[in-house]
Protein backbone atom coordinates (compact mmCIF):
# COMPACT_ATOMS: atom_id res chain seq x y z
CA UNK A 1 0.00 0.00 0.00
CA UNK A 2 1.17 3.28 -0.98
CA UNK A 3 1.92 6.17 1.65
CA UNK A 4 -0.55 8.15 -0.04
CA UNK A 5 -2.52 5.16 0.32
CA UNK A 6 -2.05 5.29 4.09
CA UNK A 7 -2.62 8.74 4.47
CA UNK A 8 -6.30 8.62 3.17
CA UNK A 9 -7.50 5.64 4.83
CA UNK A 10 -5.95 7.69 8.03
CA UNK A 11 -7.72 10.75 7.05
CA UNK A 12 -11.55 8.98 6.12
CA UNK A 13 -11.29 7.37 9.78
CA UNK A 14 -12.41 10.87 10.85
CA UNK A 15 -15.49 11.15 9.63
CA UNK A 16 -17.80 8.15 11.12
CA UNK A 17 -21.26 8.88 10.71
CA UNK A 18 -24.14 9.61 13.48
CA UNK A 19 -27.27 8.17 11.80
CA UNK A 20 -29.38 4.85 11.19
CA UNK A 21 -29.51 2.88 8.23
CA UNK A 22 -32.98 1.68 7.74
CA UNK A 23 -32.31 -1.64 10.85
CA UNK A 24 -28.65 -1.07 9.98
CA UNK A 25 -27.28 0.25 13.28
CA UNK A 26 -24.20 3.35 13.04
CA UNK A 27 -22.13 4.10 16.25
CA UNK A 28 -21.46 7.71 16.69
CA UNK A 29 -18.77 9.74 16.30
CA UNK A 30 -17.21 12.96 14.68
CA UNK A 31 -16.47 15.21 11.72
CA UNK A 32 -16.41 14.67 7.68
CA UNK A 33 -13.52 14.02 5.95
CA UNK A 34 -11.29 16.15 3.89
CA UNK A 35 -11.85 13.43 1.27
CA UNK A 36 -15.53 14.07 1.29
CA UNK A 37 -15.30 17.71 0.76
CA UNK A 38 -12.81 17.72 -1.86
CA UNK A 39 -14.11 15.01 -3.86
CA UNK A 40 -17.29 17.29 -4.90
CA UNK A 41 -15.06 19.38 -6.51
CA UNK A 42 -16.16 18.69 -10.10
CA UNK A 43 -13.92 16.60 -12.20
CA UNK A 44 -11.34 16.41 -9.07
CA UNK A 45 -9.64 12.85 -9.08
CA UNK A 46 -8.85 12.26 -5.85
CA UNK A 47 -6.05 9.68 -4.42
CA UNK A 48 -7.29 5.94 -4.10
CA UNK A 49 -8.85 5.44 -0.88
CA UNK A 50 -8.12 1.63 -0.83
CA UNK A 51 -5.46 0.15 -2.88
CA UNK A 52 -4.44 -2.70 -2.22
CA UNK A 53 -0.71 -2.39 -3.79
CA UNK A 54 2.23 -4.19 -2.32
CA UNK A 55 3.78 -2.44 0.64
CA UNK A 56 6.62 -0.92 0.67
CA UNK A 57 9.57 -1.52 2.16
CA UNK A 58 10.72 -4.88 3.58
CA UNK A 59 7.03 -6.27 1.91
CA UNK A 60 7.89 -5.90 -1.65
CA UNK A 61 11.01 -8.35 -1.09
CA UNK A 62 11.05 -12.04 -1.18
CA UNK A 63 9.06 -14.03 1.97
CA UNK A 64 11.18 -15.07 4.87
CA UNK A 65 10.20 -17.69 7.29
CA UNK A 66 12.46 -16.94 9.94
CA UNK A 67 11.83 -14.79 13.56
CA UNK A 68 8.55 -13.64 12.05
CA UNK A 69 5.22 -13.11 13.88
CA UNK A 70 2.68 -15.71 14.05
CA UNK A 71 -1.19 -15.14 12.43
CA UNK A 72 -3.63 -13.74 15.03
CA UNK A 73 -4.42 -16.62 17.09
CA UNK A 74 -7.59 -14.57 18.74
CA UNK A 75 -8.93 -14.84 15.42
CA UNK A 76 -8.67 -18.32 14.51
CA UNK A 77 -11.89 -20.53 13.86
CA UNK A 78 -11.43 -23.94 13.18
CA UNK A 79 -12.97 -24.88 10.11
CA UNK A 80 -15.74 -26.99 10.18
CA UNK A 81 -15.90 -29.66 7.52
CA UNK A 82 -20.01 -28.98 7.90
CA UNK A 83 -20.00 -25.87 7.09
CA UNK A 84 -22.57 -25.03 4.10
CA UNK A 85 -22.20 -22.67 2.02
CA UNK A 86 -25.16 -20.92 0.11
CA UNK A 87 -24.96 -21.39 -3.27
CA UNK A 88 -23.87 -18.59 -5.52
CA UNK A 89 -21.71 -17.30 -1.89
CA UNK A 90 -18.33 -16.39 -2.58
CA UNK A 91 -15.81 -15.42 0.09
CA UNK A 92 -12.30 -14.49 -1.52
CA UNK A 93 -8.64 -14.07 0.35
CA UNK A 94 -5.42 -12.27 -1.47
CA UNK A 95 -2.58 -14.12 -0.32
CA UNK A 96 0.56 -12.15 -1.11
CA UNK A 97 3.95 -11.60 -0.07
CA UNK A 98 4.61 -10.56 3.21
CA UNK A 99 7.82 -10.60 5.63
CA UNK A 100 5.15 -12.81 7.21
CA UNK A 101 5.87 -15.59 4.51
CA UNK A 102 3.56 -17.38 2.01
CA UNK A 103 3.85 -20.92 4.26
CA UNK A 104 2.50 -19.36 7.14
CA UNK A 105 -0.14 -17.53 5.19
CA UNK A 106 -1.48 -21.10 3.74
CA UNK A 107 -1.30 -22.81 7.63
CA UNK A 108 -3.72 -19.49 8.45
CA UNK A 109 -6.22 -20.41 5.81
CA UNK A 110 -6.09 -23.96 5.94
CA UNK A 111 -6.77 -23.49 9.60
CA UNK A 112 -10.31 -21.44 8.74
CA UNK A 113 -11.23 -23.27 5.58
CA UNK A 114 -14.57 -22.46 6.39
CA UNK A 115 -13.97 -19.18 5.65
CA UNK A 116 -13.33 -18.89 2.34
CA UNK A 117 -13.89 -20.06 -1.51
CA UNK A 118 -11.43 -18.41 -3.83
CA UNK A 119 -7.79 -17.79 -3.31
CA UNK A 120 -6.12 -15.13 -5.50
CA UNK A 121 -2.37 -15.27 -5.01
CA UNK A 122 -0.74 -11.90 -5.95
CA UNK A 123 2.19 -14.35 -8.07
CA UNK A 124 2.68 -11.90 -11.34
CA UNK A 125 3.27 -8.39 -12.00
CA UNK A 126 3.38 -6.07 -14.99
CA UNK A 127 4.68 -3.15 -13.17
CA UNK A 128 7.51 -3.51 -15.58
CA UNK A 129 10.93 -1.38 -15.98
CA UNK A 130 9.95 -1.09 -19.98
CA UNK A 131 6.33 -2.30 -21.77
CA UNK A 132 5.42 -5.51 -21.73
CA UNK A 133 5.77 -7.11 -25.03
CA UNK A 134 5.89 -11.05 -24.51
CA UNK A 135 5.60 -13.71 -22.39
CA UNK A 136 3.97 -15.00 -19.02
CA UNK A 137 3.80 -11.93 -16.79
CA UNK A 138 6.81 -11.88 -14.59
CA UNK A 139 6.84 -13.03 -11.06
CA UNK A 140 6.78 -11.02 -7.97
CA UNK A 141 9.82 -12.07 -7.40
CA UNK A 142 11.49 -10.41 -10.44
CA UNK A 143 14.86 -8.57 -10.16
CA UNK A 144 14.18 -5.31 -9.31
CA UNK A 145 11.33 -5.69 -7.06
CA UNK A 146 7.20 -5.79 -7.98
CA UNK A 147 7.44 -2.02 -8.66
CA UNK A 148 9.97 -2.14 -11.72
CA UNK A 149 10.86 -5.42 -12.57
CA UNK A 150 14.22 -5.55 -14.80
CA UNK A 151 14.02 -9.38 -14.97
CA UNK A 152 11.79 -12.12 -14.48
CA UNK A 153 12.66 -14.16 -10.61
CA UNK A 154 12.20 -17.73 -9.80
CA UNK A 155 9.10 -19.66 -9.23
CA UNK A 156 9.79 -19.68 -5.39
CA UNK A 157 7.77 -18.38 -3.25
CA UNK A 158 8.76 -20.48 0.15
CA UNK A 159 9.72 -23.41 1.62
CA UNK A 160 6.67 -26.09 1.83
CA UNK A 161 6.60 -29.54 3.29
CA UNK A 162 10.18 -29.44 2.88
CA UNK A 163 10.12 -28.15 -0.84
CA UNK A 164 10.01 -25.32 -2.77
CA UNK A 165 6.66 -23.66 -2.91
CA UNK A 166 5.79 -22.88 -6.52
CA UNK A 167 2.86 -21.48 -8.24
CA UNK A 168 1.96 -25.25 -9.24
CA UNK A 169 2.13 -26.92 -5.78
CA UNK A 170 0.11 -23.65 -4.28
CA UNK A 171 -2.50 -24.76 -6.47
CA UNK A 172 -2.62 -28.29 -5.79
CA UNK A 173 -2.66 -27.57 -2.03
CA UNK A 174 -5.38 -25.23 -2.24
CA UNK A 175 -7.02 -27.02 -5.05
CA UNK A 176 -7.00 -30.21 -2.47
CA UNK A 177 -8.48 -28.10 0.27
CA UNK A 178 -11.44 -27.07 -2.38
CA UNK A 179 -10.60 -23.70 -3.09
CA UNK A 180 -10.69 -21.86 -6.25
CA UNK A 181 -7.42 -20.36 -7.35
CA UNK A 182 -7.64 -16.89 -9.17
CA UNK A 183 -3.70 -15.69 -9.16
CA UNK A 184 -3.98 -12.09 -9.39
CA UNK A 185 -1.18 -9.79 -12.03
CA UNK A 186 -0.31 -6.31 -10.56
CA UNK A 187 0.04 -3.55 -11.94
CA UNK A 188 -0.37 0.33 -12.16
CA UNK A 189 0.90 3.65 -10.68
CA UNK A 190 -1.71 3.31 -7.92
CA UNK A 191 0.00 0.22 -7.21
CA UNK A 192 3.41 1.41 -6.55
CA UNK A 193 4.45 0.66 -10.11
CA UNK A 194 3.78 2.03 -13.86
CA UNK A 195 0.68 2.28 -16.34
CA UNK A 196 3.09 1.27 -19.28
CA UNK A 197 2.40 -2.46 -19.87
CA UNK A 198 -1.27 -2.40 -19.44
CA UNK A 199 -1.28 0.56 -21.50
CA UNK A 200 0.58 -1.91 -24.44
CA UNK A 201 -1.67 -4.68 -23.58
CA UNK A 202 -4.88 -2.14 -23.98
CA UNK A 203 -3.49 -1.26 -27.69
CA UNK A 204 -2.59 2.45 -26.48
CA UNK A 205 -6.40 2.43 -26.08
CA UNK A 206 -7.58 0.94 -29.11
CA UNK A 207 -10.05 -1.74 -29.49
CA UNK A 208 -9.05 -3.56 -32.53
CA UNK A 209 -6.17 -5.61 -30.98
CA UNK A 210 -2.67 -5.40 -30.62
CA UNK A 211 0.28 -8.05 -30.73
CA UNK A 212 1.30 -7.29 -27.58
CA UNK A 213 -2.42 -7.95 -26.38
CA UNK A 214 -2.48 -11.69 -28.64
CA UNK A 215 1.34 -12.28 -26.97
CA UNK A 216 -0.19 -11.74 -23.48
CA UNK A 217 -3.36 -13.56 -23.68
CA UNK A 218 -1.88 -16.75 -25.54
CA UNK A 219 0.88 -16.76 -22.75
CA UNK A 220 -1.10 -16.43 -19.78
CA UNK A 221 -3.88 -18.72 -20.86
CA UNK A 222 -1.14 -21.46 -21.52
CA UNK A 223 0.51 -20.65 -18.01
CA UNK A 224 -3.41 -21.08 -16.85
CA UNK A 225 -3.42 -24.71 -18.42
CA UNK A 226 -0.12 -25.33 -17.31
CA UNK A 227 -0.98 -24.73 -13.52
CA UNK A 228 -4.68 -25.48 -13.08
CA UNK A 229 -5.52 -22.51 -12.53
CA UNK A 230 -9.48 -20.97 -12.50
CA UNK A 231 -8.66 -17.51 -13.68
CA UNK A 232 -6.91 -14.50 -13.12
CA UNK A 233 -7.98 -11.38 -11.05
CA UNK A 234 -6.14 -8.63 -12.69
CA UNK A 235 -5.41 -5.72 -9.82
CA UNK A 236 -4.77 -3.16 -12.36
CA UNK A 237 -4.79 0.14 -10.52
CA UNK A 238 -4.33 2.74 -12.98
CA UNK A 239 -3.10 6.42 -12.66
CA UNK A 240 -4.67 9.51 -14.88
CA UNK A 241 -2.35 7.62 -18.36
CA UNK A 242 -4.97 4.99 -18.26
CA UNK A 243 -8.73 6.57 -18.32
CA UNK A 244 -11.61 6.47 -19.85
CA UNK A 245 -9.91 6.56 -23.32
CA UNK A 246 -9.52 3.15 -22.65
CA UNK A 247 -12.96 1.89 -21.62
CA UNK A 248 -13.18 0.61 -24.63
CA UNK A 249 -10.47 -1.46 -25.14
CA UNK A 250 -10.20 -2.96 -21.70
CA UNK A 251 -13.54 -4.57 -23.01
CA UNK A 252 -12.00 -5.91 -25.79
CA UNK A 253 -9.29 -7.37 -23.80
CA UNK A 254 -11.37 -9.03 -21.58
CA UNK A 255 -13.81 -10.10 -24.32
CA UNK A 256 -10.84 -11.60 -26.19
CA UNK A 257 -9.35 -13.40 -22.79
CA UNK A 258 -12.69 -15.05 -22.48
CA UNK A 259 -12.67 -16.44 -26.10
CA UNK A 260 -9.00 -17.65 -25.77
CA UNK A 261 -9.79 -19.34 -22.18
CA UNK A 262 -12.59 -21.03 -23.89
CA UNK A 263 -11.22 -22.23 -26.82
CA UNK A 264 -8.49 -24.05 -24.73
CA UNK A 265 -11.21 -25.82 -23.15
CA UNK A 266 -11.69 -23.69 -19.81
CA UNK A 267 -14.71 -21.30 -20.24
CA UNK A 268 -15.58 -21.73 -16.87
CA UNK A 269 -11.86 -19.77 -15.71
CA UNK A 270 -12.96 -16.53 -14.27
CA UNK A 271 -11.57 -13.17 -15.47
CA UNK A 272 -12.23 -10.82 -12.84
CA UNK A 273 -10.57 -6.95 -12.06
CA UNK A 274 -10.02 -4.86 -9.10
CA UNK A 275 -11.48 -1.49 -8.74
CA UNK A 276 -10.43 1.42 -7.08
CA UNK A 277 -13.01 4.17 -7.75
CA UNK A 278 -10.44 6.58 -9.28
CA UNK A 279 -10.43 4.30 -12.27
CA UNK A 280 -14.62 3.81 -12.17
CA UNK A 281 -16.11 5.99 -14.97
CA UNK A 282 -19.28 8.09 -14.46
CA UNK A 283 -18.16 9.70 -11.03
CA UNK A 284 -16.20 12.24 -10.29
CA UNK A 285 -14.06 10.13 -8.06
CA UNK A 286 -12.13 9.66 -11.65
CA UNK A 287 -12.81 12.77 -12.91
CA UNK A 288 -15.34 11.25 -15.11
CA UNK A 289 -13.10 9.24 -16.76
CA UNK A 290 -12.13 5.78 -15.37
CA UNK A 291 -10.70 2.88 -17.51
CA UNK A 292 -13.80 0.67 -15.82
CA UNK A 293 -17.14 1.75 -17.63
CA UNK A 294 -19.61 -0.24 -15.26
CA UNK A 295 -22.45 0.30 -18.07
CA UNK A 296 -19.52 -1.43 -20.74
CA UNK A 297 -18.29 -4.68 -18.20
CA UNK A 298 -21.93 -5.72 -17.29
CA UNK A 299 -22.20 -6.13 -20.82
CA UNK A 300 -19.02 -7.64 -21.41
CA UNK A 301 -17.18 -11.50 -20.72
CA UNK A 302 -16.08 -9.97 -16.65
CA UNK A 303 -16.67 -12.55 -14.73
CA UNK A 304 -16.35 -10.39 -11.43
CA UNK A 305 -15.74 -6.86 -10.35
CA UNK A 306 -14.18 -6.62 -7.22
CA UNK A 307 -14.79 -3.23 -5.29
CA UNK A 308 -11.70 -1.95 -2.90
CA UNK A 309 -13.86 -0.27 -0.28
CA UNK A 310 -11.59 -0.27 2.55
CA UNK A 311 -13.06 3.13 4.17
CA UNK A 312 -12.77 2.92 8.00
CA UNK A 313 -16.55 4.89 7.89
CA UNK A 314 -19.45 3.53 7.80
CA UNK A 315 -21.31 6.27 6.23
CA UNK A 316 -21.61 9.99 5.58
CA UNK A 317 -22.67 12.42 8.63
CA UNK A 318 -26.63 13.31 8.58
CA UNK A 319 -27.42 10.64 6.23
CA UNK A 320 -30.15 7.70 6.39
CA UNK A 321 -28.23 4.96 4.22
CA UNK A 322 -31.21 2.82 2.22
CA UNK A 323 -31.37 -0.57 3.27
CA UNK A 324 -31.18 -2.15 0.00
CA UNK A 325 -30.10 -1.38 -3.82
CA UNK A 326 -32.90 1.13 -3.90
CA UNK A 327 -34.50 3.04 -7.28
CA UNK A 328 -32.88 5.29 -7.91
CA UNK A 329 -29.84 4.86 -6.67
CA UNK A 330 -28.46 7.88 -4.13
CA UNK A 331 -25.23 8.47 -2.07
CA UNK A 332 -25.23 11.39 0.56
CA UNK A 333 -24.44 13.78 -2.31
CA UNK A 334 -27.65 12.94 -4.65
CA UNK A 335 -27.72 10.29 -7.65
CA UNK A 336 -25.40 7.80 -7.48
CA UNK A 337 -26.10 6.31 -10.64
CA UNK A 338 -22.59 6.39 -12.74
CA UNK A 339 -23.58 8.02 -15.89
CA UNK A 340 -20.64 9.46 -18.19
CA UNK A 341 -23.47 12.23 -19.52
CA UNK A 342 -23.97 13.27 -15.54
CA UNK A 343 -21.47 12.13 -13.08
CA UNK A 344 -22.13 10.59 -9.71
CA UNK A 345 -20.25 13.25 -6.71
CA UNK A 346 -18.12 10.92 -5.12
CA UNK A 347 -18.72 9.11 -1.36
CA UNK A 348 -15.66 7.79 -0.04
CA UNK A 349 -17.35 5.68 2.84
CA UNK A 350 -17.68 1.83 2.81
CA UNK A 351 -21.88 2.46 1.79
CA UNK A 352 -20.94 5.03 -0.40
CA UNK A 353 -18.74 3.13 -2.55
CA UNK A 354 -21.22 -0.17 -2.29
CA UNK A 355 -23.80 1.44 -2.94
CA UNK A 356 -21.66 1.62 -6.56
CA UNK A 357 -22.24 -1.93 -7.43
CA UNK A 358 -25.57 -2.20 -6.68
CA UNK A 359 -27.33 -3.66 -9.77
CA UNK A 360 -28.71 -0.06 -11.58
CA UNK A 361 -24.82 0.17 -12.07
CA UNK A 362 -23.73 -3.35 -12.60
CA UNK A 363 -26.08 -5.65 -13.21
CA UNK A 364 -28.32 -7.20 -16.09
CA UNK A 365 -31.62 -5.40 -14.87
CA UNK A 366 -32.34 -2.68 -12.52
CA UNK A 367 -32.82 -4.94 -9.48
CA UNK A 368 -31.49 -8.11 -10.79
CA UNK A 369 -28.25 -9.85 -11.56
CA UNK A 370 -25.45 -9.53 -8.78
CA UNK A 371 -23.31 -11.99 -9.90
CA UNK A 372 -20.56 -10.26 -10.78
CA UNK A 373 -20.17 -7.70 -8.14
CA UNK A 374 -17.93 -7.86 -5.14
CA UNK A 375 -17.30 -6.42 -2.10
CA UNK A 376 -13.65 -5.86 -0.93
CA UNK A 377 -12.94 -5.03 2.53
CA UNK A 378 -9.60 -4.79 4.42
CA UNK A 379 -9.20 -6.50 7.82
CA UNK A 380 -6.72 -3.72 9.51
CA UNK A 381 -7.36 -1.06 11.86
CA UNK A 382 -6.37 1.50 9.04
CA UNK A 383 -9.58 -0.53 6.98
CA UNK A 384 -12.19 -2.37 7.67
CA UNK A 385 -11.65 -3.39 11.22
CA UNK A 386 -13.53 -0.30 13.24
CA UNK A 387 -16.86 -0.97 11.25
CA UNK A 388 -16.31 -4.91 10.75
CA UNK A 389 -19.76 -5.82 12.22
CA UNK A 390 -21.47 -3.49 9.93
CA UNK A 391 -20.00 -4.10 7.00
CA UNK A 392 -20.81 -7.38 6.56
CA UNK A 393 -24.88 -6.60 8.01
CA UNK A 394 -25.20 -4.35 5.24
CA UNK A 395 -23.28 -6.85 2.34
CA UNK A 396 -25.79 -9.43 3.35
CA UNK A 397 -29.15 -6.61 4.11
CA UNK A 398 -27.71 -5.30 -0.17
CA UNK A 399 -28.44 -8.60 -1.08
CA UNK A 400 -24.18 -8.99 -2.36
CA UNK A 401 -23.39 -12.56 -2.73
CA UNK A 402 -19.89 -12.34 -2.52
CA UNK A 403 -17.15 -10.89 -0.79
CA UNK A 404 -13.01 -10.51 -0.48
CA UNK A 405 -10.44 -9.77 1.50
CA UNK A 406 -6.90 -8.31 1.72
CA UNK A 407 -5.11 -8.75 4.68
CA UNK A 408 -3.08 -5.77 4.98
CA UNK A 409 0.04 -6.82 6.55
CA UNK A 410 1.20 -2.90 7.14
CA UNK A 411 5.30 -4.09 7.50
CA UNK A 412 4.03 -6.13 10.69
CA UNK A 413 2.44 -3.51 11.91
CA UNK A 414 -1.02 -5.78 11.92
CA UNK A 415 -0.89 -9.16 11.97
CA UNK A 416 -2.63 -11.68 9.08
CA UNK A 417 -6.29 -11.15 9.27
CA UNK A 418 -6.39 -9.19 12.45
CA UNK A 419 -8.88 -8.25 14.75
CA UNK A 420 -6.59 -4.73 16.28
CA UNK A 421 -9.13 -2.62 16.67
CA UNK A 422 -12.21 -4.83 15.21
CA UNK A 423 -16.06 -3.76 16.26
CA UNK A 424 -17.86 -5.93 17.73
CA UNK A 425 -14.22 -6.48 19.54
CA UNK A 426 -16.10 -9.99 20.42
CA UNK A 427 -15.89 -10.26 16.26
CA UNK A 428 -13.14 -11.86 14.06
CA UNK A 429 -12.85 -12.16 10.33
CA UNK A 430 -13.13 -15.51 9.96
CA UNK A 431 -16.17 -15.98 11.84
CA UNK A 432 -17.82 -13.02 10.11
CA UNK A 433 -16.73 -14.92 6.72
CA UNK A 434 -18.11 -17.89 7.34
CA UNK A 435 -21.39 -16.79 8.83
CA UNK A 436 -21.45 -14.36 5.43
CA UNK A 437 -21.23 -17.81 3.35
CA UNK A 438 -24.13 -19.80 5.72
CA UNK A 439 -26.67 -16.55 5.34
Amino acid sequence: MSVTTRYLLSSLTLCLAVAACGGIAVPASQGSSDAEAISQDAGFASPDAGSHSVGGGADAGLPSDAGLPSVDSGSTVPFDAGTTTVAGRESWIWPYNTNMGWPSEMTAIAANAGSFTHLSPTFYTLNLATPYVSGVADFVTCVGGVYACTGNGPNDFGVWNGATLTTQGFTTWAHGLGFKVVPAIYAGSFNGGTDTSVQALLCNGSATGCPAQANFISAMVGELQANGYDGYNFDWEMGATVNGTYAGSFVAFVNAFKVALTAAGRPDALVTVDAIVSNINGTFCSGNSGYLDFTQLQASSIDRVIIEDYSSTFQSAGWTVPPTCATPLRNVYGPALLSAASPASCDYTFTGMMIMMCPSNLGATPLGDMSKAVIGLMPSINGSNPIAGQTITAIESYGFTKVAVWPQYDNNANQFMSTDGIVPATDNWYGLLQGFLAY
